[in-house]
């Protein structure tokens, strides 16, 4: 053999030798993505703890060690600039109300539409089946749409029973936007626009008689330490909340991270969310009536048909005013029902 091939197999020998000590070596894990969740709530809100938690937990553990999805409390971000967080990258996931963005949602809002709906499950499912249909708003096309879903249904609130219109007539009830605004003055009630953070000082100086809420209202922020009565088969509506993503953030996750997000994304995503809240609601309930401080109040099917009939011009504006309405509202009612039919037969 020549030196020189002797030379060339010395350096293949220690080529070999090397490449086989490097694969014995521990394979280097993937690296972490931190991903910023908006919450919008505090960290010992009973939101945060029953239905963002569990969401996040279960998105770190299925993502095999790629994935840390941390909560970023108030004041990181808040209803009125979540879109423009999420949007701009400051914040890689935010839960966002439609409503208070100012931006058009508005074949969105088909949930919020008065005596409509009142299982959050339900309609939050329903609204996801409609987005995957294509039917909802095109302002959805700036992000990525993880989920959307429906607080607790709103009711009315008083500090006196209210079992007729006459009752309500001319009664100044706070309410939570324009949809809530415009049915009260359809049933004859002073609509009064109040935020949440003075809401509790205005009822309790009589600024107000009543509250369009639900059980997050009157516990978390003690309405109903006032406001005792309920009109409980009226539905005032469901406020719409979007769980939404940076296109980008999304976009430059790793396939496991990715896995995790998307399995725990879509139908799973809102249906967890707003079964949640049903559950929350008649824990709600039951707290309450057994403390004494809640009396719901069911109107007769004659009494309802009148606060109905009063309230259906809001929806035939709603049609009037929104591209393809007919087709949305049709479309909801219908998953809406198929939905709510499925969940008494599972509870039955």
């Amino acid at each position: 053999m020549t030196t020189k091939t002797k030379t060339a197999s010395r350096r293949f020998a220690r080529s070999l030798t090397a490449a086989l000590a490097l694969s014995l070596l521990p394979m280097a894990a993937p690296a972490q993505q931190h991903l910023r969740f908006a919450t919008a709530q505090a960290p010992d809100s009973i939101i945060m703890r029953c239905c963002y938690q569990p969401w996040i937990d279960a998105l770190n553990e299925g993502s095999n060690g790629t994935l840390e999805v941390a909560p970023y409390p108030p004041p990181f971000a808040a209803a009125d600039n979540m879109w423009d967080r999420v949007t701009a990258g400051v914040a890689d996931i935010g839960n966002m109300i439609t409503y208070a963005t100012g931006l058009p949602f508005q074949r969105t809002a088909v949930a919020s539409l008065p005596g409509l709906a009142s299982n959050a499950e339900a309609a939050s499912a329903a609204l996801w089946r409609l987005y995957e249909q294509g039917m909802l708003d095109d302002t959805f096309e700036q992000v990525h749409v993880l989920g959307l879903y429906t607080p607790m249904a709103l009711s009315l609130y008083s500090r006196t029973p209210v079992q007729s219109l006459d009752d309500l007539a001319g009664m100044r009830v706070r309410s939570t936007g324009r949809e809530t605004s415009a049915a009260l003055t359809a049933l004859g009630a002073s609509p009064v626009s109040i935020s949440f953070s003075e809401a509790y000082q205005a009822i309790s100086r009589g600024v107000v008689d009543g509250a369009v809420g639900n059980g997050n209202s009157l516990v978390v922020f003690r309405f109903n330490e006032m406001l005792e009565y309920e009109v409980d088969n009226v539905s005032f509506g469901l406020s719409v909340i979007a769980f939404i993503m940076n296109r980008d953030s999304y976009a430059n996750l790793e396939p496991e991270a990715r896995a995790s997000i998307d399995a725990w994304s879509g139908e799973r995503l809102s249906r967890h969310l707003g079964r949640e809240q049903d559950v929350l609601r008649a824990q709600f309930n039951d707290q309450l009536i057994e403390a004494g401080t809640l009396h719901q109040y069911s109107l007769p099917d004659e009494e309802r048909a009148l606060w109905l009939e009063r309230l259906a011009p809001i929806t035939e504006t709603w049609l009037a005013e929104t591209d393809n309405g007919q087709a949305v509202y049709d479309a909801f009612v219908a998953e809406y029902n198929a939905v709510l039919a499925e969940i008494e037969a599972a509870a039955n």
